[in-house]
């Protein structure tokens, strides 16, 4: 065999071999996995390098950095190499409103350091998307069309905040400098809310052209003391649109029904997140509950209770919420008269559905997994009232709702 044919076999050799060695992972991306492994859920997508994906495991969806759009991405938890292109992102304003940053690994090494962040929850993901379809004819002939609205709730129980997102086409060129204002209107026919319309910093009206696209997002703060019952989100343009080609415009016009429903009501019934069937001294029966399956570490734990009264209560209890270690250790509570300190238990009258909303701070409570107990006592003597059903504590006298992963 000639020395060419020799020296081309032994290069295909090595080539081989080369091919077939992989470079240990680093200290870094062993702890970093390690870290997901402790602290993620089952079916939390996880988007990290390629090389690193097979040190991930468990029931989790796993994507490969190089196939994303970072900066619009929704993957639960991004595993990113410290360099340029890291920092460049990160400094995005759209990358910022989507992630936090979670936890370094390997900073000091001189191996490839690794950031790891987790996805913002965005407020305005709660709720369904609707049709909601308009055309509305402008003077000059232009033609907007309202294709689809999404509201973050039909039905509100206490005053807050709403959520409103508009998904928008241009048809024709719209050629006018158009206003548009957002309102809720109440069941007496008043105006409690009157928001002027943003374009998400699109180009003034006048300059829309046939084929643009849309997507307007507006919060609109409930003011306190809601009057219960139906209310009217509505929009009304300046100036006056058409809805039908030839007919007077039409201004303005409502696109979305909802309700206000009272915190203490005889019916109907609440739909609790979490149905639950309890009862304390049995004459007050926890229906149900939401809370949170994670919050975020140094964050706040919003937790609704739902409470049924089988009979009158002789005096005025104190409610306790408690966030406890697997061994029962107290690291977070609440103390409180029901709704707000403002509905005392010796005023409930029977047949009442009440609905009770709590926040937990957890400054100082760090990672890991906890569970979230409710009871009554009475605060005079701290003597509490005995629970029975789902989840009940005989010996504490509280019942346990479910565990929180503090993340």
């Amino acid at each position: 065999m000639g020395r060419k044919r020799w020296a081309l076999l032994l290069a295909a050799l090595l080539l081989g071999l080369l091919g077939g060695c992989t470079a240990a992972p680093s200290p870094a991306a062993e702890e970093a996995a390690a870290f997901l492994r402790r602290y993620s859920f089952p079916g939390e997508s996880v988007a990290a390098p390629a090389s690193l994906l097979s040190l991930i495991e468990g029931e989790h969806p796993r994507l490969p950095l190089d196939d994303l759009d970072l900066t619009t991405a929704r993957t639960d938890y991004l595993l990113l190499p410290r360099n340029a292109r890291t920092l460049l992102l990160t400094a995005d304003e759209r990358f910022r409103a989507r992630y936090r940053f979670v936890a370094a690994f390997g900073e000091g090494e001189t191996a490839q350091p690794y950031r790891l962040y987790s996805r913002l929850d965005d407020p305005f993901d709660a709720g369904a998307w609707e049709p909601c379809d308009y055309t509305f004819i402008t003077p000059s002939g232009g033609r907007l069309h309202l294709r689809q609205c999404h509201l973050d709730r039909r039905h509100w129980e206490d005053d807050g905040t709403l959520r409103l997102i508009l998904r928008w086409t241009v048809d024709a060129a719209i050629g006018d400098s158009l206003a548009m204002t957002l309102q809720l209107v109440g069941p007496d026919g008043l105006t409690v809310v009157a928001q002027e319309q943003h374009w998400a910093d699109q180009l003034r009206s006048d300059s829309w052209f046939a084929g643009m696209t849309m997507e307007t997002r507006e919060t609109l703060l409930l003011p306190p003391s809601l009057q219960a019952g139906p209310y009217a989100l509505r929009l009304r343009f300046s100036p006056p649109l058409q809805v039908v080609e030839g007919e007077p415009p039409l201004t303005p016009i409502d696109i979305l029904r909802l309700r206000h429903l009272p915190d203490v009501r005889l019916a109907p019934p609440p739909v609790p997140d979490h149905p639950l069937d309890a009862t304390f001294a049995s004459a007050i029966a926890l229906v149900g509950y939401d809370a949170p399956a994670r919050v975020d570490v140094g964050g706040t734990l919003p937790l609704v209770l739902y409470w049924h009264v089988l009979a009158p209560l002789p005096a005025d209890e104190k409610v306790f919420v408690h966030l406890l270690t697997a061994d029962g250790q107290l690291v977070a509570q609440v103390d409180a008269v029901p709704l707000h300190w403002s509905y005392p238990t010796g005023q409930w009258k029977r047949g009442e559905f009440i609905r009770d909303t709590y926040h937990l701070d957890l400054s100082g409570v760090p990672r890991g997994d906890y569970h979230l107990a409710v009871g009554f006592y009475d605060p005079r003597s701290g003597e509490r009232l005995p629970a029975e059903g789902t989840g009940a504590e005989a010996e504490a006298d509280r019942i346990v709702l479910t565990e929180v992963a503090v993340r």
